[in-house]
């Protein structure tokens, strides 16, 4: 005899896991995040199968994690896929803009990435959302000068 799905088997997933998220700062990698004792103030409230939505918070990264197995001081977490948010186009134009008289920086979560002119350190923009958008920015408004 077949076995087959009982009438109460299919669940919400948010039944068997969370799902959490964290935008780590600039300058902490990807692959602290995957070290056990980064997790050690949270660890308790972990259960295996949670997930977490990893994102750099200079928007240049995300990646998807699974807890397998979590407790007091510490976390074990697999990577499932890491996507880079910044595609190769970007980053060809990203290598013209280097050469030109302005300079895309991450200024942090209020400023976010910011369009500077070399020559005065004037910044032209701030509040802009990626570094692709940013750079774009710097493009255009160097085609227009």
């Amino acid at each position: 005899m077949a076995v087959s799905l009982p009438p109460n088997g299919l669940q919400d997933f948010e039944h068997f896991c969370r799902h959490y998220g964290l935008a780590l700062a600039h300058d902490v990698p990807l692959e602290r995040a995957l070290e056990q004792d980064f997790w050690a103030h949270v660890g308790g409230k972990l259960r295996p199968f949670d997930r977490i939505t990893l994102m750099a918070e200079d928007r240049t990264w995300m990646a998807e994690t699974v807890v397998l197995s979590a407790g007091k001081g510490f976390a074990r977490l697999h990577l499932l896929q890491r996507f880079d948010l910044v595609a190769s186009a970007d980053e060809l134009e990203a290598a013209e803009a280097d050469a030109l008289p302005l300079t895309v920086k991450w200024n942090g979560p209020k400023e976010k990435w910011v369009v500077i002119r070399k020559a005065d350190q004037n910044k032209l923009k701030t509040g802009i959302d990626s570094k692709a958008d940013a750079e774009s920015f710097a493009l255009n408004y160097r085609r227009a000068a």
